[in-house]
């Protein structure tokens, strides 16, 4: 036994592995005394989360752990006071006498099980209150230290990200504390003053301004805003430093919750040309950087190249992977934008800006009246007074095309160099918003869905119950919780593999969600376990969904033959939040593999 924990693998549930989630050396004592105590062989702690059951430490006797904490794994998640034997449990292991004792712990679920020595099936006696105390108060400050090192490792990537974002622009930039200390630089900046981006970081301001720490603490402050006069301010940097003698500092506050702050910080080499352009691609930047809506960022990029071309029209055109496009275009009249979204559509021979989107390449119209390869696209331009069109794609880093930038204009022409270079600019600024916001909405995505399937996941779940309870209690009608479990799932996975199982649950889900209204949740626990939520007129509805669950598993391929076993609580009779109504409708699902599998079950407060 490693730390009070077992060295064999366990599992749980459907053959799903059962981890060893830390051990905790620290956790044995209290285990021990616990053991001790009361005269027994033995005491493990499991972990629920996220569909995964862990063994956090143990105590005592290792032998035949792993089969008695597979066992327990039943009583999981939901934990109740319960006393059993091996021989209820139908272990063939010698008659052990078992106790199970859930723990507090904030968001968890914990559950203490004791066990007797072999040949001894009375109940354990209930455990020393001091020693559970001790040990639920010890689980809450392990617990508490892991999600705070999950904490570190959010900001951490982050800060990754903010690397990536600055590195992808020319300006010089660079990121600092409330201090003055310098966290991230771009290759801009390096350039500039002549340093290695490794020597930079970690150096404080005041180590490169002639200046003292108190006036760059000062400088620094997070007051006014990022236009105000007080964000803006020359140094002088120290002598032979940097090529330039000085210097123009342009703060942006990124982050501030009274503990710490990040800022952003642009420098402006003095004599240098501070264009409007350039002025325009910081405040990009700082839209960025503070996750602005993406339409926003994207419509200040119109508005920009507007300003390059009086009296243009510009667009951000972008994809969207479910079909249809985002059409970004603050000074586009309504005509316009219904011509355009009701009588184009998004394929290359259509219009310039498809053609340019499906090309990943720049396309000129220098005329549109002598164009021929887009004839509709071009009457419908003339008509609304445009006679030239330039396209430029908005290509990420990694060398995807996520979109389009068109600027129409008034009168005839071909860009010069210049021009095309101010395109070049704003696509690229356009592409880093789009790949940036993308970026973000695939996190919340991984946070909310399920990896496998795409499903809600327990977190998008509780959400989802929460809110269809809300609407329950206001309207005064019930709602149906069901837990679904795939019958035979073990044996896919053992007789096929994992890769067969995996598309086995992707295609059932398809089955399944087929068959539910727009307004129902059909989430995954996880493993082999689904969970519908379904608001319904009356208790008897809850039959005619589950029914119609269990005809969409068995239309399933003849190579994937399946069953489900459904188990259903109801709001109100059952409970009135989660934790009950989940915890009845999992005790519902096992009535219902009892009686022959491949059906539902109701919970009666009369069934054991």
């Amino acid at each position: 036994m490693r730390n009070g924990a077992p060295e064999a693998e366990l599992y749980y549930g459907n053959g799903n592995a059962l981890g060893h989630e830390f051990p905790v050396a620290s956790l044995t004592p209290i285990l021990q005394w616990l053991c001790h105590d009361s005269g027994l062989e033995g005491a493990f702690v499991l972990r629920w989360a996220q569909g995964q059951a862990s063994l956090i430490g143990a105590a005592g006797d290792g032998r035949n752990l792993a089969d008695l904490a597979r066992a327990a794994t039943l009583f999981l998640p939901y934990p109740e006071h319960a006393v059993t034997t091996t021989e209820e449990l139908g272990l063939a292991l010698p008659a052990r006498g078992l106790r199970l004792v859930p723990l507090e712990a904030p968001d968890e679920d914990v559950l203490l099980c004791l066990f007797t020595p072999e040949d001894q099936t009375e109940a354990p006696p209930e455990p020393c209150p001091e020693a559970v105390e001790a040990l639920s108060a010890h689980l809450e400050l392990l617990l508490e230290r892991r999600r705070d090192a999950r904490s570190r490792t959010g900001h951490v990537a982050h800060a990754n990200l903010l690397q990536q974002t600055i590195d992808g622009l020319d300006d010089p930039l660079c990121t600092c504390d409330g201090q003055g200390r310098i966290l991230s630089a771009n290759r801009a900046l390096s350039r500039l003053l002549g340093q290695e981006r490794q020597e930079l970081v970690g150096r404080n301001l005041a180590t490169l301004l002639c200046e003292d720490d108190v006036t760059v603490s000062e400088f620094l402050q997070p007051h006014g805003s990022s236009d105000s006069a007080d964000s803006t301010r020359t140094w002088r940097l120290q002598v032979p430093l940097a090529r330039q003698q000085e210097v123009t500092l342009r703060k942006t506050l990124l982050h501030h919750d009274g503990h710490s702050q990040r800022m952003l910080l642009r420098w402006y080499a003095t004599g240098a040309a501070c264009t409007s352009l350039q002025d325009a691609r910081t405040v990009i930047l700082e839209r960025i950087a503070r996750r602005e809506p993406v339409t926003s960022t994207l419509s200040t990029i119109c508005e920009i190249a507007e300003n390059q071309w009086p009296g243009s029209m510009t667009i951000v055109s972008v994809p969207k992977p479910e079909g249809g496009r985002l059409l970004v275009a603050p000074s586009m009249t309504e005509h316009f934008r219904h011509g355009l979204e009701t009588h184009h559509r998004f394929e290359p021979d259509e219009s310039l800006c498809a053609t340019v989107v499906n090309t990943g390449e720049r396309h000129i119209c220098p005329d549109v009246r002598m164009e021929d390869r887009w004839p509709d696209y071009g009457w419908f331009a003339v008509a609304h007074g445009i006679h030239s069109v330039w396209g430029e794609p908005l290509i990420t880093r990694d060398g995807n095309t996520v979109g389009a930038i068109t600027v129409f204009h008034r009168q005839a022409g071909q860009p010069n160099n210049r021009q095309l270079d101010v395109m070049q600019r704003l696509a690229d600024l356009a592409a880093l918003a789009v790949s940036h916001a993308n970026f973000l909405e695939e996190l919340e995505s991984h946070a909310f869905h399920d990896g496998l399937t795409g499903l809600p996941n327990r977190r998008l779940l509780s959400d989802r119950l929460r809110h269809q309870l809300g609407l329950a209690r206001r309207t005064r009608r019930p709602v149906a919780v069901m837990l679904l479990d795939v019958d035979g799932f073990k044996q896919v996975n053992d007789e096929r593999g994992h890769d067969e199982g995996d598309r086995l649950l992707c295609r059932l889900s398809e089955h399944l969600a087929a068959v539910l209204r727009p307004g129902d949740t059909l989430a995954r626990l996880g493993g082999d376990e689904f969970v519908v939520i379904a608001g319904i007129a009356r208790n008897g509805d809850a039959a005619a969904v589950a029914e119609k669950l269990l005809a969409a598993a068995a239309r399933m391929p003849s190579e994937l033959p399946v069953g489900l076993s459904i188990g259903i609580s109801l709001f109100p009779d059952h409970g009135d939040s989660e934790r009950p109504l989940l915890h009845r409708a999992d005790r519902a699902m096992y009535q219902a593999k009892e009686h022959g599998k491949n059906r539902w079950c109701i919970y009666s407060p009369a069934r054991p």
